[in-house]
């Protein structure tokens, strides 16, 4: 049920923005207002994207035998393509911008602008209010999930273990904490959502200060409002979308999550968990921007082989790490 309400104000938003940008779009053509134009691109831009999650979180949800990890990583596919096709359309807006710079064009009707400036501040409100209730319902849900699984993993662990190994298992945070994975992924979605959405409200403000500035002001510098305020416009552009590509690029790359050194990892694990003689083939990856993946072998002496499996696997999920592919050597030496 809460998938579906979701669903509904995400595409409640997505045509409020497709709305907003054919009006926007109009009125640019009829003010000559370039700000105007690549504010309507940046609305289209934001409605695509919500679009797009729609699909992907369909996909998302679909099981399937030939990929066994789903299809989790629709999400950073669709982020990475939106976040690099605003930054491209912004980028080849600058030069046209240059020309305006050279060449002034009188606004026309600038009341205009500080109409849908005004208008642009509502509607970024009124997103912001559905997407930030959206977010809390979908953090609370995550919660109950996760302590849900917590629970189960305990109930499962506590039949091998012994007082040693949650003793071995509490070390393990304290010696461990340099190395969280853990993504905190709904402190980081509700930071980027705050940045996206103070972006949008900057850049109606900039609107308004265009109009206001074709109005009110006097002399032909006047007429370089319009093509400055454009150029802050797609600065903010860039700016509220290169942490999307960075982190979508990064994702899709492979690399190691929050910057860890594997080799600290490896030895952390050599000296933590008892019997350990060597750890090797370790793999850390992460699979989409809240899943950690982990693929390792270590050499245990035979005394410890079956306590150390347990700890090791603790020591992972207390690191927040959720796929966990542990290979176990006996050495030949006790």
């Amino acid at each position: 049920m809460s998938f579906k309400r979701d669903q509904y104000s995400i595409i409640f938003i997505s045509i409020l923005h497709f709305i907003y940008f054919i009006v926007e779009k109009y009125f640019s053509v009829l003010t000559n207002s370039l700000a105007l134009e690549i504010d309507s691109y940046r609305v289209l831009a934001d409605g695509a994207s919500l679009l797009v999650s729609i699909v992907v979180m369909k996909i998302a949800r679909n099981r399937k035998e030939k990929n066994t990890y789903g299809y989790g990583r629709c999400y950073v596919l669709g982020g990475f393509a939106n976040s690099t096709f605003i930054l491209a359309l912004s980028i080849s807006i600058i030069s046209h911008t240059a020309k305006r710079l050279i060449t002034t064009v009188e606004l026309k009707q600038p009341s205009i602008i500080v109409i849908m400036g005004c208008v642009g501040l509502s509607v970024n409100l009124l997103c912001l209010i559905i997407l930030a209730v959206a977010l809390n319902r979908q953090r609370r849900k995550n919660k109950k999930l996760k302590c849900y699984e917590d629970d189960k993993d305990c109930g499962y662990n506590s039949l091998s273990c012994t007082s040693k190994h949650s003793q071995a298992v509490k070390l393990s945070e304290e010696k461990l904490i340099a190395y969280q994975v853990q993504t905190k992924k709904g402190h980081v979605d509700l930071y980027l959502l705050c940045v996206h959405v103070i972006g949008n409200n900057l850049a109606s403000l900039g609107l308004i200060l265009s109009g206001l500035l074709s109005i009110f002001g006097e002399g032909h510098w006047c007429h370089y409002a319009d093509p400055l305020i454009t150029i802050c416009i797609i600065s903010l552009i860039i700016i509220t979308n290169l942490p999307l590509l960075y982190r979508t690029s990064h994702i899709m790359l492979q690399t190691l999550p929050n910057d860890i050194r594997a080799e600290d990892f490896m030895e952390q694990i050599k000296k933590i968990v008892p019997g350990v003689l060597n750890v090797h083939e370790l793999h850390l990856w992460q699979l989409t921007d809240n899943t950690v993946v982990i693929t390792l072998h270590y050499v245990v002496t035979s005394s410890h082989f079956l306590n150390s499996f347990h700890q090791i696997k603790q020591l992972m999920k207390k690191a927040g790490i959720q796929h966990i592919s542990i290979q176990p050597e006996i050495s030949p030496v006790s």
